[in-house]
């Protein structure tokens, strides 16, 4: 009989486990969906400032175009 106990007790840890796993793997999951919500959400903020310029205004990468050039290098 002490066998049984064991594989009693075995059986139960890897349950344990099992569920510890899956509860781990669904945190990540809602996580994971967070952050796609939020950059859900900021692509479609920049499709509407996108469209906002595109109705006859220059666009943002056409205003950093336009912009003078300064160079950076530290010698003056």
């Amino acid at each position: 009989m002490q066998g049984v106990t064991y594989l009693v007790a075995a059986y139960a840890i890897a349950w344990i486990g099992l569920f510890a796993y899956l509860a781990f793997l669904t945190m990540r999951v809602r996580g994971v969906h967070t952050e796609l919500a939020a950059v859900t959400e900021m692509v479609r903020e920049q499709q509407e400032r996108g469209k906002a310029h595109s109705n006859g205004h220059a666009s943002w990468e056409a205003d950093k175009e336009a912009e003078t050039y300064i160079p950076m290098t530290g010698e003056e």
